[in-house]
């Protein structure tokens, strides 16, 4: 969807027609992860759904890990479109470890 700039452009419109129909603040983004071939086209998404948005918050979810940042988050571009970012830090330990880590099921 996002890499066709007529998709994503009507993903936008329906998101934020859908967020003022049921007055809610805003759109949370939490895609799990864009890869390197998407790099620009989640940063475009972004971009066209700030464009529409009239002051409703768009916010993401990303990846805490560095690898997974750099190969598909245009950080400078996606900090010109979103309002806030959540960086995903709930599966920095679990239960493949033997010791119990901040954040995890107990």
């Amino acid at each position: 969807m996002a890499s066709n700039e007529e998709n994503r452009k009507k993903f936008a419109k329906s998101a934020i027609d859908f967020i003022n129909k049921y007055n809610f603040d805003g759109i949370d983004i939490d895609w799990e992860y864009p890869e390197s071939g998407d790099k620009d086209n989640f940063a475009k998404l972004l971009k066209d759904l700030k464009a529409v948005s009239n002051k409703k918050l768009v916010t993401i979810a990303t990846a805490s890990d560095s690898v997974k940042i750099d190969a598909g988050y245009d950080v400078p571009e996606i900090a010109k479109s979103v309002d806030f970012v959540n960086v995903m830090t709930y599966d920095f330990h679990g239960s493949w470890e033997q010791k119990t880590g901040q954040n995890s099921p107990l």
